[in-house]
C-alpha cells in the first residue's frame, strides 16, 4: 500500500485537493461497484453448485440400482413358480432405464459443477485484487483529506 505524502500534497492549492478528492471518490465508487459485482458473480457460482449438488443427491436417493425380482413368483395358474427371463427383462426395463437416465444427467450435473469451479479461482483472485484497489484508494483519499485539513481547505 502506499503511504501518504502530505508534503507532496501540501504544494497543491485547496481547488487542486478538491479535485484530487473528487477523483478519489469517484475511483473509490467505481471500485466498489466492481467489488460487489464480482461478489455476486461468485455468489451466483456457488448458489449454482449448492443447487446442481441438491440435484445429484435427490436423483440417488430416488432411484436405486435395478435389481431382478425374486427368483419365485405366483404363475398363470396360482402356483408358486420362477420367472422366466422375459418376464424379467419385461419387470426390470423400465428401472433399468430410469437408472441409466439419473446416470446420464448425474454425470452431467457433476461436469458442470467442476467447470463452475473451476471459474471460482479466477474470481476470487480478482476480487482479491480488486479489494486492495479499493483500499489503497480509500487511503489515498484519507490522506488527501489530511492535507485539506493541513492546509485549510476543509469548510472552504
Amino acid at each position: 500500500m502506499a503511504t501518504c505524502n502530505l508534503r507532496l500534497l501540501e504544494r497543491f492549492d485547496c481547488e487542486a485537493l478538491a479535485e484530487k478528492r473528487a477523483r478519489a471518490n469517484s475511483v473509490i465508487a467505481d471500485d466498489q461497484r466492481l467489488r460487489d459485482s464480482l461478489v455476486a458473480q461468485i455468489r451466483h457460482i456457488e448458489i449454482q453448485i449448492a443447487h446442481k449438488r441438491a440435484d445429484i443427491e435427490q436423483l440417488r436417493h430416488r432411484l436405486s440400482e435395478p435389481s431382478p425380482p425374486g427368483f419365485i413368483s405366483i404363475g398363470r395358474t396360482g402356483r408358486l413358480g420362477r420367472y422366466r427371463l422375459g418376464d424379467l427383462a419385461v419387470n426390470s426395463a423400465p428401472a433399468a432405464a430410469q437408472f441409466v437416465q439419473a446416470r446420464r444427467v448425474t454425470r452431467r450435473l457433476e461436469g458442470e459443477i467442476k467447470a463452475l469451479e473451476r471459474e471460482l479461482p479466477a474470481l476470487r483472485q480478482a476480487l482479491w485484487d480488486r479489494t486492495e484497489r479499493l483500499n489503497e484508494a480509500i487511503a489515498s483519499r484519507a490522506c488527501i483529506n489530511t492535507a485539506r485539513r493541513a492546509k485549510g481547505c476543509i469548510g472552504a
